[in-house]
């Protein structure tokens, strides 16, 4: 039976021979194709708005008044779960699930929940779909007014019905099998195979099941394939956990862990230059933020915050010199929150560096840089320095 037909019957039963017509059934759809992950998808053309993460995930699409929201997603299957084991992890993070809505099987798993009147005293549906095969999923999460249940009740069987997964041999995720990896006696294995790669050990301190991590690339053994490179995470007795994947295995520079270890900033770059790329992993190893900085000038204030020396812009008429041609902020990121604040921000005559967490993290030193006239900038008897105390917000 399909899923348009058993959705019709469902109905049917539920309201009686009259069931509801459905005047706005027949939605105009678009297509979303992943470049990254090669999954597809169409959804109803009701939305304005439109945002892609710098990882490439996925996108973020909303109508003008956030009236409809639609997050279309995929990924890495790291962990190997089937649609079930996805479905009980979903319930754990979500309220307000709708009874009965709850449906799984081995490729797929769909869930419905609400926020119960969050939104101006409105209730909204967030509807949940995602399928999933050895090697990676892709799903998506549509939210609606909870009184337009009867418009779209047919047009999330037909997004189910189109989100389809690569198939072709160019997907990144083929042949991709995280559960042949694995840590042994210090060193890294893919199946029997001894890989030459160096292994981290998380300190101590650090909480969380992540205990080692290795950077590992098709010049660790030639039975590693591309779409296999990145940064690998194990348990204590060597089980793989996560993976967060690489262009080329030369970029990673450091990870620098949060304290409750759920949380961990991937540092990235040349190695040749100071100004990295740092890449915030939440929780499930997400990819939820990216931000330029400098290679060191990072610390934790908290498991959830971190301060960081920002780069911004490069000053008019100046090279991209990292004493005096780019503009440094100091920066804090709040991964719970998803926020972005700008501590001190740099000046035409003024550049802040990130010194040290201080008083228990209710303070950080910073150093500034300052000069009377931009035209300044380059000469050192013309630039004062200084230390000076700025004060962090407090959380939440």
């Amino acid at each position: 039976m399909g899923k348009i037909l058993a959705a019709a019957l469902a109905l049917s039963a539920l309201f009686g021979a009259a069931a509801p017509d459905f005047a706005d059934a027949s939605e105009k759809y678009e297509t979303y194709f992943n470049a990254r992950f090669g999954y597809s998808m169409e959804y109803p053309d009701i939305f304005e708005t439109r945002k892609e993460p710098e990882n490439g995930d996925g996108v973020k699409l909303a109508s003008k008044n956030g009236e409809y929201t639609l997050a279309i997603w995929g990924g890495y299957n790291v962990l190997g779960q089937d649609g079930t084991a996805l479905l009980e992890e979903s319930k754990e993070r979500v309220a307000h699930v709708v009874p009965d809505s709850e449906r799984s099987a081995g490729r797929y798993y769909s869930i419905q929940y609400s926020d119960d009147g969050g939104k101006d005293g409105v209730e909204h549906i967030f509807y949940e779909y995602v399928i999933v095969n050895s090697a990676m999923k892709a799903g998506f999460t549509f939210s609606y007014p909870k009184d337009e249940e009867m418009r779209f009740a047919v047009t999330v069987i037909d997004m189910e019905n189109s989100l389809k997964m690569p198939e072709d041999e160019t997907s990144e995720t083929e042949g991709f099998n995280p559960g042949v990896f694995s840590l042994k006696d210090g060193r890294v294995f893919k199946g029997d195979e001894e890989l030459d790669c160096e292994v981290n050990d998380v300190p101590k301190e650090i909480e969380g099941p992540i205990r080692h991590w290795s950077v590992i690339g098709t010049g660790t053994s030639d039975v590693v394939k591309e779409n296999e490179t990145g940064v690998w995470f194990f348990a204590s007795g060597g089980e793989f956990l996560a993976f967060a994947p690489l262009e080329n295995e030369n970029e990673c520079q450091d990870i620098v862990f949060s304290p409750d270890g759920a949380s961990l900033v991937l540092v990235t770059g040349s190695g040749m230059r100071p100004d990295m790329f740092f890449e915030v992993y939440g929780e499930g190893m997400e990819m939820i933020a990216g931000f330029s900085g400098i290679r060191g000038a990072l610390a934790w204030i908290d498991s959830a915050r971190f301060v960081f020396t920002a780069i911004g812009d490069i000053r008019e008429g100046r090279f991209a010199n990292l004493g005096y041609g780019l503009r440094f902020s100091v920066s804090m990121y709040d991964v719970p929150a998803r926020q972005l604040i700008v501590l001190k921000e740099a000046t035409e005559t003024q550049n802040y560096s990130l010194w040290e967490v201080i008083e228990d993290g209710n303070a950080v030193t910073v150093i500034e840089e300052s000069v009377k006239s931009e035209k300044d900038w380059g000469d050192e008897e013309k630039t004062e320095t200084r230390e000076i105390r700025v004060e962090i917000p407090a959380a939440g």
